[in-house]
């Protein structure tokens, strides 16, 4: 915590800074941040496309999807058990495919939907995928 300004004398060269900022705080920001070389970078990515789901044997489910154009750094996998869409998170990885083991967690055939959300490494988070439905023995 804390708040350190270059200054003139600082002979600062190529320096990151690496923020989380409130979305009030941004517009301040963005006003301050009128000086030469600095970029606040508050955009957040693109959803990820191509997104493909399939039972790869019994309750096993494979997930594979492409990057948004802008590219990420994580990926957030939500899962809902219904139709309600209550997605609840069931994993996070920084690769492009995700294995779900429904055998813990629902019994005999049924059927689940999937989102899928990037994540920058500013933690900047994209809209979700459509829902992806995956029907399992």
């Amino acid at each position: 915590k804390g708040v350190y300004t270059v200054g003139r004398g600082d002979r600062a060269r190529d320096v990151s800074i690496v923020a989380k900022l409130g979305v009030a705080e941004l517009n301040r920001q963005r006003v301050a941040a009128g000086a030469e070389g600095v970029s606040v970078e508050a955009a957040p990515p693109g959803r990820p496309r191509n997104t493909k789901a399939d039972a790869a044997s019994g309750r096993n489910i494979r997930l594979t999807w492409d990057p948004p154009d802008d590219g990420a750094a994580t990926y957030e996998i939500y899962r809902a058990n219904d139709q309600t869409f209550r997605y609840q998170l069931v994993g996070k990885v920084d690769t492009l495919s995700f294995g779900d083991d429904l055998t813990q967690v629902t019994a005999g055939p049924g059927t689940v939907f999937y989102q899928i959300i990037a994540v920058d490494r500013f933690a900047n988070k994209s809209d979700p995928t459509d829902p992806v439905k995956v029907s399992y023995q």
